[in-house]
């Protein structure tokens, strides 16, 4: 099985979805991992890709976090929440995601096959 970073692994992936009945795709929203661009353009022709708004979905994430933390820490969350442009997003989540990093991307893409 391949995973998830291998790009190879994506069309195998995207063809067994659709072999278990995956259809009518229109749109997909994901990130621009290697490879997985392509094969969603091989294997769902005439769906659009965008690329996902991962700031958006980071600024989510942290909001989350805060919420968690806010009856128990109700001033560190305070500081947190004002701080939140100035605190790397890895910091508030690693732990959380048990992930030493966090990948981000700016922009949207946006491509139809």
């Amino acid at each position: 099985m391949a995973t998830a970073q291998d790009s190879a692994g994506w069309p195998t992936f995207l063809r067994s979805l659709i072999a278990r009945g995956l259809s009518g795709v229109q749109l997909v929203i994901s990130d621009a991992r290697i490879g997985l661009v392509n094969a969603i353009g091989a294997a769902l022709p005439g769906a659009s890709w965008q690329q996902a708004d991962t700031d958006a979905i980071q600024a989510a994430q942290i909001r989350h976090a805060l919420d968690a933390l806010e009856a128990k820490f109700p001033t560190t969350t305070a500081h947190l929440d004002v701080a939140q442009g100035d605190v790397p997003v890895g910091a508030v989540l690693a732990e959380q995601n048990n992930e030493s990093s966090i990948h981000h991307s700016s922009g949207r893409d946006q491509e139809r096959w």
